[in-house]
């Protein structure tokens, strides 16, 4: 036998509904059916993310022993598509979505590094503002069904503080410290 006509055999045998008999399709629970293309409930068949992202830093403004920089940068997670599409709460007022579009982050930092004292401080942080428009978030609702999905859930902004230091005597001191809001 060759090896195709091996895997032909494989296939044809052991890909089943887990009880020994063909998948049917039954239960909408197979993509292939869900998203073919043309399929009869008009979702859509791919999950397309498109466009351009930039990064843009100004580094290296040395005042003595600090060094500041800031950054601008875009980021996003592509689109996917839902595998239990159309199951939906008891009451009906929330339904599987069959495609999550991109979500998309936009980050401003202003950060600073230093070495202070006669290199025996080291202070380094940042403050940050971070937009994230239509955060793809993943849920578990055994209300709506058994397996997991997920959904654009909303927007949100966040803005911080944060940074850590290291001072060097005669013993090492270590610290950090963060500070953020969202909504």
């Amino acid at each position: 036998m060759t090896l195709k006509l091996i895997l032909k055999e494989v296939l044809t045998h052991h890909l089943d509904n887990g009880f020994g008999t063909p998948d049917t399709q039954q239960f909408g629970s197979n993509l292939s059916a869900q998203y073919a293309p043309g399929n009869a409930n008009g979702y859509p068949d791919t999950a397309k993310s498109d466009g351009v992202i930039g990064k843009a830093t100004l580094l290296g403004i040395q005042v003595e022993d600090v060094m500041y920089y800031v950054t601008w940068s875009e980021g996003f997670r592509p689109g996917l598509l839902n595998r239990p599409v159309g199951a939906s709460n008891a009451d009906g007022s929330y339904v599987v979505k069959p495609e999550v579009k991109s979500d998309e982050v936009t980050n401003l930092e202003f950060g600073w590094k230093t070495v202070l004292k006669r290199w025996q401080l080291r202070f380094n942080g940042s403050a940050f503002m971070v937009d994230v428009s239509g955060l793809q978030s993943t849920i578990f609702d055994p209300s709506i069904v058994n397996l997991f999905f997920s959904d654009n859930a909303a927007d949100a902004d966040i803005t911080g503080l944060e940074g850590d230091f290291v001072y060097y005597t005669n013993v090492r001191w270590l610290g950090a410290f963060q500070e953020h809001s969202h909504c």
